[in-house]
């Protein structure tokens, strides 16, 4: 095996989920699937890149990149370098690293039924901002630039920020989820996190946006996430999914 560095693409993001290595290429808005001979030839040299940093787990379409003859390894990273999936060029690149996320364990929309603080004006005119500024995104921007836009606003004010508090979340995502009916668009897992972080962040809270995806049968999903807490869905509906970003 080729002894040579590898990094991710910057718009790239990997994990091992059902022993396949799956990417999310945020450019072409595409996952991309190795077969599981090709993750079983690459698996030796990507976790002796990752530090230590390896999970294995027990809106776009799955696409399988075949394995290769007889998947042997250094066929497989030429075929992730030529599709700009890995890069040779650390200044071009990240850590070859899979997302971390707690364990999710309790969610918010179990608590919401009815908001526990009062809708205020101001509450209504969030909401509406935060979902137009979402619409907007997904009609006019790529995912890789809705993305950034995101985690930008979030590193920006790390030191601003307030702590995220479960509570306050919780309690917020009532007001959202009150209001959600009035906001006349078919229910969908990124728009609807993508205005509740929006919202969010007219508070200065600032949790995960978590993508996820599973195979067999094949399925990607995203949510809000604030540690254990999922706060926009249940813990049954996402805990089928491994994490293959967080932001």
């Amino acid at each position: 095996m080729e002894r040579s560095s590898y990094f991710l693409s910057g718009h790239v993001y990997f994990c091992l989920a059902d022993q396949h290595y799956v990417f999310l290429d945020l450019r072409s808005d595409k996952y991309l699937c190795l077969g599981r001979a090709d993750t079983d030839a690459i698996k030796g040299l990507m976790n002796g890149q990752m530090n230590g940093h390896h999970r294995t787990d027990e809106h776009s379409v799955g696409i399988q990149l075949g394995d290769t003859t007889n998947s042997d390894p250094n066929a497989v990273m030429r075929a992730l370098l030529q599709e700009e999936l890995l890069t040779g060029d650390a200044t071009q690149g990240k850590a070859l690293r899979p997302v971390l996320v707690d364990t999710p364990k309790v969610s918010a929309r179990q608590n919401t039924d009815k908001p526990q603080s009062a809708i205020s004006p101001a509450h209504v005119w969030n909401f509406f901002a935060a979902s137009l500024a979402a619409s907007a995104d997904l009609r006019w921007g790529s995912l890789e630039r809705t993305v950034h836009k995101v985690e930008a606003r979030k590193l920006a004010q790390v030191g601003n920020a307030t702590a995220v508090d479960k509570a306050v979340v919780t309690d917020l995502f009532g007001i959202f989820r009150a209001l959600r009916p009035y906001y006349i668009r078919p229910y969908l897992c990124m728009f609807d996190s993508l205005a509740l972080l929006h919202f969010l962040a007219r508070y200065n809270v600032y949790p995960r946006w978590v993508y996820g995806v599973k195979l067999e049968p094949w399925g990607a999903h995203c949510w809000v996430q604030a540690g254990d807490l999922v706060v926009n869905d249940l813990v049954d509906n996402v805990r089928d999914y491994t994490p293959i970003m967080s932001i």
